[in-house]
Parts: structure tokens; C-alpha cells; sequence
């Protein structure tokens, strides 16, 4: 697979971010063509905005877990989410997915 299923952040402090990209500009560039962003904002001010607040999230951040609506996964299951699309059926028991306001959503944003 080319492309992740699901817009997907990495939230890092810039100067983690610029040694990673730095150190690493091959695989750099090849998550940015896969279409994961490395935004410089911290994540809680990110899901706080207008056009985010009503999304449905995913994490493996007990932080961003904790102060924000995302769901919480363990590294692999949220992996999983990214790279299909899908959340997992033991965790969603089959249940249609919705927004933290009810509505109902196919859409997905991970944040990690």
C-alpha cells in the first residue's frame, strides 16, 4: 500500500521533527508522499479548531486521549486503522461509528 487509508499526524516537537527528517530524509519523504503530516502545533491545539473539533479521532497518546474526544488504541490496532481505513471490530463490536456529537461518520483522523 502506497497511501495511508486515513488523514494521519505525527505531532512532535519541531526540533524532534527537523533531526528525524534530518537523519532520516529517505523515510521522511516517503511518509509525506503517503500522505502522514508532521505538524509544528502541539496536538491538543489542533483538535481544539472548528474544522477538527467534530471529527472522529484516533490515538495512541494517553494525553491526547485524556484532554480530547480521540479514542484511544495500542500502537498496532491504530496502525491497523490507518493502513485500511477500518476500525476494529472488537473494539467496535460492529456498532456503526459516530462523532463525539452523535453523528454518524466513516471519516477518520489519526493522530499520534
Amino acid at each position: 500500500k502506497k497511501t495511508v487509508a486515513v488523514p494521519t499526524y505525527l505531532f512532535a516537537h519541531e526540533k524532534v521533527t527537523d533531526h528525524f527528517v534530518q537523519d532520516n530524509r529517505e523515510l521522511a519523504g516517503e511518509l509525506e508522499r503517503a500522505g502522514v503530516a508532521f505538524p509544528r502545533n502541539c496536538p491538543m491545539m489542533y483538535l481544539t479548531t472548528p474544522k477538527q473539533a467534530d471529527e472522529l479521532v484516533v490515538t495512541n497518546s494517553n494525553k491526547t486521549r485524556v484532554y480530547s474526544t480521540a479514542r484511544f488504541f495500542p500502537d498496532f490496532e491504530l496502525m491497523q486503522v490507518i493502513v485500511t481505513g477500518v476500525m476494529p471490530k472488537t473494539v467496535t463490536g460492529g456498532v456503526k461509528l459516530s462523532r463525539h456529537d452523535g453523528a454518524p461518520t466513516d471519516d477518520v483522523i489519526a493522530v499520534g
